[in-house]
């Protein structure tokens, strides 16, 4: 975008999460027509948890997870199928559920709900899940909204579905929110929702989300 030997800013800016010294992460973020990257996704979702905690002025209680879960949870599920799943090889995803992993994180016992961004390769575009917890479901916001778009969707978050319930049970979340068992995770697709025509939008995924 910039050509390199004027991109670099210096000094770059800390946004805790990531460190910027470039110019084009600023422009793709402000313009329409531009992919988010993995940095983008985080700093927006680390500045959603400090506003719910500094603030105080979200009506409901919530925090989030950054975009290391998704990829996190798809290879514990992977473990889950081919039997190789150790509890200690995935102590990260606790920690994140613990409220331990990120800043200004929460743990998700003392939370309504948590929002996570997801990213469907296939597409290179991003979706949000949102995870009510006294639901015991997951609401996805997806603005492609083709029958393939919500098929893609649906198996970006099938490691949710099944591994969620694992963990609550392993850290003993189902007894803290009184569900005396371990149920299926629901999943709803949130309708009449604003439809961009290209994925390649990131003015269209800070306003959706």
């Amino acid at each position: 975008m910039y050509p390199e030997k004027v991109d670099h800013l210096s000094p770059g800016f800390d946004f805790t999460v990531a460190f910027v010294e470039s110019k084009t992460w600023f422009h793709s973020l402000h313009y329409a027509g531009e992919m988010l990257s993995d940095s983008h996704i985080d700093v927006i979702f680390h500045y959603f948890r400090k506003k719910a905690a500094v603030t105080k002025i979200c009506k409901c209680s919530f925090t989030t997870t950054d975009v290391l879960f998704q990829v996190s949870m798809e290879r514990a599920y992977a473990a889950t199928l081919d039997k190789t799943f150790c509890w200690s090889s995935f102590a990260s995803i606790c920690d994140t559920i613990g409220g331990l992993q990120l800043p200004y994180s929460k743990p998700w016992d003392e939370v309504e709900h948590v929002l996570m961004p997801l990213y469907i390769k296939k597409q290179m575009h991003w979706i949000l899940a949102r995870f009510c917890i006294k639901d015991w479901c997951i609401y996805v916001y997806n603005s492609l909204n083709s029958y393939r778009d919500a098929s893609l969707a649906k198996e970006v978050v099938k490691p949710l579905l099944v591994m969620l319930p694992l963990f609550f049970r392993h850290m003993d979340h189902f007894s803290k929110h009184g569900f005396g068992i371990q149920r299926d995770i629901k999943l709803n697709f949130v309708p009449d929702l604003p439809v961009q025509l290209s994925n390649m939008s990131s003015n269209f995924h800070k306003k959706f989300n």
